[in-house]
Formats: C-alpha cells, sequence, structure tokens
C-alpha cells in the first residue's frame, strides 16, 4: 500500500501463496504478523493461523528470503499465569485455547523449516500491545510499548547467525511474569520502557469499552467412569489401533473403532463418543509429509477428537502423539524429557506438536481431563526396525501405558513418553512432561 514504509510489503498470507513468493523474493526476512486473535471458529484460525503460517514459510523457501520472524503470542504460557513462575522459552508452552495452539504449532513449524531448508527463524512471543498504546492495570504485566515492539522486531530481522529462537516480547515491567534474559542473549533485545512505571504516571484515561468475555467452549463435566469402563480407539487405524484392540478388550468396553475417513464425515465420531466414557486418538503417523494431507487428517482431526470428548462429557481424552515431535533431539545428546522442547524436523512431526497443543487448550479452556503420550514406533512384528532400536515401543509396554493413561486419577492435563529398550537412553518412559 502506499503508506507503507520503504523496502516493506504487506501480503495477505492466508491468500494466495504465489503473491506471497513474488513479495517475498529478493527480500532479507518476512515479518509474520497475520493471524486471526480471540477465540475465532477453527475454521477460521485453521485458514489464517495455520495454513498462513505455513504458507508464509514456504514461501520464504521457495523465494529465497534467509530469514522468518514469526509473530507468536504470550497466550502460549498462559498455564503459568499467576503461578509465581517466570515463564521463558525453554519451558514447556502451556496454550490456553485454538488461538494460542495455533501459535505453538506456528513455531513448530518454524523449527521443520530451520531445520530442513536452512531457513532462520525467530519466534516472538509478544504480551500486549493495546489499541491505544498505553498499558492498563489489567494488563500491565505482559505489556509492550511501541517503542519496545519496533526494538525487538528490528533487532530479530538483523540478528547474525541464529538458525531458531523462540523469545518473549515484552517491556520491563515490574510485575511481568515472562523472562527476558533468552531475548537478551539471542537477539540483543533490552527494552526502554516499564509499564509499570507509565501507569502510575498516567492520569486516568477514558475506558475503553471492552466487551464481556464469552468462553469460546463450554465447560465439561465429566462423567464418572463405570465398571467395564467404555473406550473409544479412534482416529488411525493401523499397528496401534490392532495391537490396543487386542490387549485391551479383556478390561474394558470397547466401542466400534472410528477412523479417520468416518469421524471426518459430518457427525460420526460426535455421535459415537457419547457411548463412550474415555476417547484414545491415535494421531496418525501415516498421513505422509504434505500438507493438505496433515491438514485434513491431523489438524482437523486432533481439533475433532477434542471437541467430540468435551461436547460428551467424556471421562478422559487420551491423545497418542509420536516420538516425531521430538526427532531433531535424536541425535543431539539431550533428552527432549529433560529439555522438554518438542523439535520435530517433518511437516508430520510438527502436526504431532499440534495435537497436544490442541488437547491442552481444550483442558484450560472447557476442563476436559486429558492424557497426551508421546508413543515410540509401534512395529506389526513386535521387533525393533533395524536402526530404530531406540525409539521402538513394546506392545505389551504400549498397551500398560495406554492403560495408565485412561486409568490416571484426577482432572489435569498430563504428558509423559513412552518407549522400550534403547529408547529410554533419550526418550525417557513414563516421566511427566507437563502438568499444569
Amino acid at each position: 500500500p502506499a503508506d507503507a514504509p520503504r523496502g516493506v510489503y504487506r501480503v495477505d498470507a492466508g491468500g494466495s501463496p504465489e503473491a506471497l513468493v513474488r513479495a517475498a523474493r529478493g527480500c532479507h526476512a518476512i515479518v509474520a504478523l497475520g493471524a486471526m486473535g480471540g477465540e475465532g471458529e477453527f475454521d477460521d484460525i485453521a485458514y489464517m493461523n495455520i495454513r498462513g503460517a505455513y504458507n508464509v514459510y514456504d514461501a520464504a523457501r521457495r523465494a529465497g528470503a534467509p530469514r522468518v520472524v514469526f509473530a507468536s503470542t504470550n497466550h502460549v504460557y498462559d498455564g503459568y499465569r499467576d503461578t509465581g513462575v517466570l515463564a521463558s522459552a525453554d519451558m514447556p508452552t502451556a496454550p490456553s485455547g485454538l488461538y494460542a495452539a495455533s501459535k505453538v504449532y506456528g513455531e513448530a513449524l518454524g523449527r521443520v523449516y530451520s531445520h530442513r531448508y536452512g531457513l532462520s527463524v525467530i519466534c516472538l512471543r509478544i504480551g500486549n500491545y493495546p489499541a491505544n498504546e498505553r498499558p492498563t492495570s489489567h494488563s500491565v504485566a505482559r505489556w509492550i510499548s511501541p517503542r519496545d515492539m519496533a526494538q525487538i522486531v528490528q533487532r530479530s530481522i538483523e540478528a547474525e547467525h541464529l538458525p531458531f529462537a523462540a523469545v518473549n516480547a515484552v517491556s520491563e515491567n515490574d510485575e511481568r511474569w515472562m523472562d527476558l534474559e533468552g531475548a537478551r542473549e539471542a537477539i540483543g533485545y533490552v527494552p526502554q520502557d516499564n509499564g509499570s512505571d507509565i501507569l502510575r504516571n498516567l492520569p486516568p484515561a477514558t475506558p475503553q469499552y471492552r466487551p464481556p468475555r464469552v468462553p469460546a467452549m463450554e465447560k465439561v463435566s465429566p462423567r464418572s467412569a463405570p465398571d467395564p469402563h467404555r473406550v473409544l480407539l479412534c482416529g488411525e487405524d493401523g499397528v496401534m489401533a490392532r495391537v490396543l484392540g487386542e490387549r485391551l478388550a479383556g478390561g474394558y468396553d470397547l466401542r466400534a473403532f472410528v477412523g479417520l475417513d468416518d469421524g471426518l464425515r459430518g457427525q460420526a465420531l460426535a455421535r459415537a463418543a457419547q457411548d463412550a466414557d474415555t476417547l484414545v486418538y491415535i494421531v496418525p503417523r501415516h498421513a505422509g509429509d504434505e500438507y493438505d494431507a496433515l491438514e485434513h487428517a491431523v489438524i482437523r482431526g486432533a481439533y475433532l477428537a477434542c471437541e467430540a470428548a468435551r461436547s460428551a462429557n467424556a471421562h478422559r481424552l487420551v491423545v497418542l502423539s509420536d516420538w516425531s515431535m521430538y526427532a531433531g533431539h535424536r541425535t543431539g545428546g539431550s533428552s527432549p524429557v529433560e529439555s522438554r522442547l518438542p523439535y520435530p524436523i517433518t511437516l508430520g512431526g510438527a502436526a504431532h506438536v499440534w495435537a497436544e497443543a490442541v488437547a491442552h487448550a481444550f483442558h484450560r479452556q472447557a476442563g476436559l481431563p486429558v492424557a497426551a503420550l508421546c508413543c515410540g514406533e509401534v512395529t506389526g512384528p513386535d521387533v525393533p526396525r533395524e536402526g530404530a532400536e531406540d525409539i521402538w515401543l513394546s506392545h505389551e509396554e504400549f498397551a500398560t501405558q495406554v492403560r495408565a493413561a485412561i486409568e490416571a486419577p484426577g482432572t489435569d492435563f498430563s504428558a509423559a513418553s513412552a518407549v522400550s529398550g534403547r529408547g529410554r537412553d533419550w526418550l525417557r518412559p513414563a516421566a511427566s512432561r507437563l502438568a499444569v
């Protein structure tokens, strides 16, 4: 547009990918600010925030733009708010809604594009930037001033030798609960403003109209599980579904399996969930690494599984994700359970990050009890593939861990890992990654 600064181009990320590629050619950086904020409908968030993020990263790859500055959000930390914890980028995320979960996914995509294509990606977990640019008592802890916002974007564009970073973008507010040391170390960000000081010295402002907050999801009232416990297996119909069908049948009342094609057509999954106490969602592992297929099978499928469990007031949702969400740690000499940071290197791995993130969003917003289990590789003959001993999960241990997830007490969100044998060296079994 005519009012854009020289050398700056504004493009609709959710629109034509080709327009993005044309705009990105010859650019040093793409600053991706577009998003559907708040708690909109899933289809809108999927189009603007999820597909839009993919379009941006892929446009940078195709156009040869070396860096993407991705606008994430402080809401990826909402589970830590008011806990006294200083939230930093080396902690697991705790998204509060679909918007925040979509940003967790956008960060995971950045990891993939950094690892696979050498793209430099800096994710800014932006605090509160109000329309009138002044802090309020409600938002001062996570407020960022226009001057500090401009600084952190500029430093992100100009930072050198940085393959990937996620940093907090807030001012130096007295009440802040988001760490700033990571941003100082990674990109040299030094905030100039303190919203707490500004707020104390400002005359009272005319109150801005704030519409009442309407929960995007109705709260659940989880049912008590009867004996025998009614369990609905859904998602990918493969080896994992077969193993669970065989090994859980003796202890549970297993309902008819709902596969991807049935579950994504009409209300088949929602109807089936009404007759179950616990849903076990097997996140697809064989949807390929093409974005369109993953959007259908995993992005939409995970949302529908969560929504089916919520609408049925399920006793619990068990999400069976995959080791691929930590694949970048596999040869790095560090345990993802210790670092607790997803590191996907494929689009499929990033989609599994989304599956856990959206389940956490349903837990935070609707009160849905969730147990997320990051599983190793379950093979048909129940022996590890050659060269994959470190990611193998035996049939017996797999079924044991799923039983534990189904029967776990309480109504929290919990996340654990399940592997066998050598996998214990890097993907530690049954160790909680998150319980907030």
